[in-house]
Order: structure tokens, then sequence, then C-alpha cells
């Protein structure tokens, strides 16, 4: 989002791996990648598939693109509104995006599955509410010690899911979560699934 553009320090800016701005056919940037993370991008486009492919364009034969998307249209809340999402990915529908744009899938990995009951609630409540006139704005950050308790839960859960991953080979359906972590191949005959 250019609008991030003041977040960063004058360093990062000047850094010529790092590309803040728009992702559009004119895009100038020297490629082959071997890594292009979208963390919390794509939702924000309004056609993903053009962005998909350029992306698909920068990456070396075999690079790994990594996108991090909210998962589940059942959980659209105003949040969402507030944050320009157009949409939220089921499984379906992710895959079949970044397959169209030539990638393969190796794993979709569900995250934020604590979320999960909370947001599902707030969606109902606020389908209960559709016909007031509340204007669509961002929740505020919640008290210090609860945001502090929140940020504690996500990286419990990110470690709690980590291991057992690698301890017991459990894997987490990405519909558990609110978010889906998706790691993509190029080209699409290396993926798994």
């Amino acid at each position: 989002d250019l609008g991030d553009r003041e977040l960063l320090s004058a360093e990062s800016l000047a850094d010529p791996r790092l590309h803040v701005g728009s992702l559009s056919p004119d895009l100038s940037l020297q490629g082959p990648f071997d890594l292009i993370t979208a963390l919390d991008v794509i939702e924000h486009i309004k056609g993903e598939r053009p962005a998909l492919s350029l992306m698909h364009g920068l990456l070396r034969d075999g690079g790994i693109l990594v996108i991090h998307v909210p998962a589940r249209m059942d959980l659209w809340t105003r949040h969402d509104e507030a944050n320009h999402h157009y949409r939220r990915y089921s499984d379906a529908e992710l895959v079949l995006r970044v397959r169209e744009a030539g990638f393969g899938v190796l794993e979709l990995v569900g995250c934020f599955w604590f979320v999960v009951p909370l947001k599902w609630l707030q969606s109902r409540l606020e389908r209960m509410d559709r016909g007031s006139s509340r204007s669509v704005a961002l929740p505020n950050i919640p008290p210090a010690p609860i945001n502090r308790f929140l940020i504690l839960l996500v990286g419990l859960s990110s470690f709690f899911i980590l291991f057992l991953r690698a301890a017991l080979e459990v894997r987490f359906a990405s519909w558990q979560g609110s978010h889906q972590l998706v790691p993509i191949c190029s080209p699409s005959e290396w993926a798994l699934t």
C-alpha cells in the first residue's frame, strides 16, 4: 500500500530488495527472485489474477511465493470492509487463483485458529444488525493488557502449530484458521498438492 511508505525508514526505502507500491504491469523490479512474500496483500486487490501473474513472472524457476490472506467468507465483518478487503478466501478459491497464475500450492496452513469463534460470533451479530446505519470504521485497538495478551496468544498458537507439525506431524486444516498462510512454488509441476 502506497500509504505505508511513511512507516518505513529511509534506509529501508533505499534497499533495492524492498518494493513499496502497487503491483502493476509497469513495475520495474530486477528479478528473478528466490522468494516473494505477499502478507495480507492480495485480498486488497480488486482483481488479484494480474498481480499473482506478475509475481509469478518475477520468480526464478523453483522460486517460492508465500502469501497470507484472510480465510472463510463466513467470517466477513465490518473490519474487512474498513480494511478495504475485497474477499476472504476459501481453500478452493485460493488454490484456483494461484494455479491460474501458474503456481503450484505446496501447502495451505490455517493461522489464528483461536480467533475463529470470536470472528464467527462477530459476523453473526453484525448480520443481525445489518439494518443499522453505523458507518464502517476500524475497531479501536484494545487496551494495552488485552493487546499484549492477544499478541502472546498469536505467538503461543504459532509455536503450538509448529511444535505439533514438527514433533507429532499433526497438520491443521486451513479452514480451522481465520487466515491462511500459503507457500507456493513456481513452476506448478513442483507442487505437492
